[in-house]
């Protein structure tokens, strides 16, 4: 299931160079791969703010008030429509990221695949480097100017509470002092670095039905532990009904056999009194019964 996973997480993640790392190391574990991929944002977040600092910093010669356009203020009737950055088409797309025109294009440009010529970044950042280059330099004025940040409707993470807000002032003469960040407390970074939300749903069905089957498997270890506990109970109460049969069935046995053998024992005896003579009890029998101790004493004959 890691496998499946971390295959999700490096076709569906923004970043390139986590897809570079989760593709040339195949060993990488999934959460070596996320771990990786937190880091490079928390990196990629601070260099962008240091390049922030450094611009505002070098250029700024009067006191800009950044603000969000008025549009974002007021509440819209109508849901919000992205615009997707590898088809320039709107986003989210009706079937899911798959569906993209641009999955299977390759890009003339950069050679990379997955969107077309019109959107490439590498392209459009080329264009801007060489509008900035060609670009004659501004004039230092000591006019208050003021600067409107609007959302980028290229990229489809961001929202209303991702907006930043600069403020920082400055006299005509005096240098600005260092610009002060302040962001939402609570803002926390993606985990999954744009996966889609369709392949976060997925992936947490997936953890609730392993967490339904880990129960299921524990209740019928429970239930097979239980059904040892009385098969052996059972097995013991049978080993002891069959040696108090066999017991009580050798004893009667043996009581039945005394029995008879004694009430042979004296129907002999009577029969030996009647026909026998006197002499013949006296020489023979008697000194066998009065070795045997049955009925006989030493001086019960005369």
């Amino acid at each position: 299931m890691d496998s499946e996973v971390k295959s999700q997480l490096i076709t569906g993640c923004l970043s390139d160079k986590v897809r570079q790392k989760g593709l040339m190391n195949s060993d990488m574990s999934l959460h070596d791969l996320i771990n990786y991929a937190r880091t490079t944002e928390t990196i990629a977040s601070h260099l962008q703010t240091m390049r922030l600092e450094e611009n505002n910093t070098a250029t700024a010669t009067t006191a800009p008030i950044n603000k969000v356009a008025d549009e974002l203020r007021r509440p819209s009737n109508y849901p919000r429509q992205y615009q997707c950055r590898n088809c320039n088409g709107k986003y989210p797309h009706e079937r899911g990221p798959t569906s993209c025109p641009a999955f299977h294009t390759q890009c003339t440009y950069c050679g990379r695949w997955g969107h077309f010529t019109s959107a490439c970044f590498r392209r459009l950042n080329d264009g801007n480097r060489q509008r900035e280059t060609n670009r004659p330099p501004r004039t230092q004025t000591n006019r208050r100017t003021v600067n409107r940040i609007e959302n980028d409707q290229r990229n489809p993470r961001s929202s209303g509470s991702d907006i930043e807000y600069v403020f920082h002032t400055a006299g005509a003469r005096n240098l600005p002092p260092p610009i002060e960040m302040d962001t939402p407390a609570n803002r926390s970074s993606s985990l999954f670095l744009g996966l889609p939300n369709q392949i976060k749903g997925q992936l947490d069905e997936q953890s609730q039905t392993l967490h339904k089957i880990n129960s299921t498997v524990q209740k019928l270890e429970a239930e097979n532990a239980l059904y040892k506990q009385e098969l052996m109970t059972a097995h013991t109460n049978i080993h002891h009904c069959t040696f108090s049969f066999f017991l009580s069935f050798f004893l009667s046995f043996l009581s039945s056999f005394l029995s008879s053998f004694l009430s042979f024992c004296l129907s002999f005896s009577n029969l030996c009194f009647c026909f026998l003579p006197s002499q013949f009890l006296q020489f023979f029998l008697f000194p066998f019964f009065t070795h045997c101790n049955f009925f006989f004493k030493s001086n019960s004959f005369s």
